[in-house]
C-alpha cells in the first residue's frame, strides 16, 4: 500500500508541476517554478522524450498512474508545448518501442514478484488458516 501510495503521489506531483513548467506567466513565482532545479527528474526525463515523440502509454510503467498519456497530451499541447513529430519518425521504430514496453513490463513483473509469497509459503498458510471468506 505504501509503495503504491508513494508512486501515485509522485506522479500527481509530476502532473501538477507540468502546468507550472509550461506556464508563460512572467511573475517571479512562475519563473521560479520553471527553474530546472525545481522540476522532478522524472518529469524532466519525460519532457526531454516528448520533444521528439508525443506522450504515450509506454511512458507510464504502471496501471497505478492516475494521469495517463491523454491527460499529459491535453496539458502539453494546450499550453503550447512543441514536439518535433518529423524527428520522431526517424528516431524511433516499432522495435525500439516494443523493447521499451517489454523492459517496463519486466521491471513491473519483478517488483510484483518480490511482494508475492513463495508457493510453499502460500500452501502452508492455506493449510494452516484455510481460505478466508470475504
Amino acid at each position: 500500500f505504501n509503495h503504491a501510495f508513494i508512486y501515485r503521489w509522485h506522479r500527481v506531483i509530476d502532473f501538477l508541476k507540468l502546468h507550472y513548467v509550461l506556464s508563460q506567466r512572467s511573475e517571479q513565482y512562475w519563473r521560479d517554478n520553471r527553474e530546472a532545479s525545481s522540476i522532478p527528474s522524472s518529469l524532466q526525463a519525460l519532457l526531454e522524450d516528448w520533444k521528439h515523440m508525443p506522450p504515450s502509454d509506454i511512458d507510464f510503467a504502471s496501471q497505478l498512474d492516475i494521469f495517463r498519456a491523454p491527460s499529459y497530451q491535453y496539458v502539453l499541447y494546450g499550453m503550447g508545448f512543441k514536439t518535433n513529430f518529423a524527428a520522431a519518425k526517424h528516431t524511433l521504430d516499432n522495435s525500439e518501442l516494443a523493447n521499451k514496453f517489454f523492459d517496463l513490463r519486466q521491471q513491473e513483473q519483478q517488483k510484483l514478484s518480490i511482494r508475492l509469497p513463495k508457493h510453499r509459503e502460500l500452501i502452508d498458510k492455506i493449510h494452516q488458516y484455510g481460505f478466508m471468506e470475504i
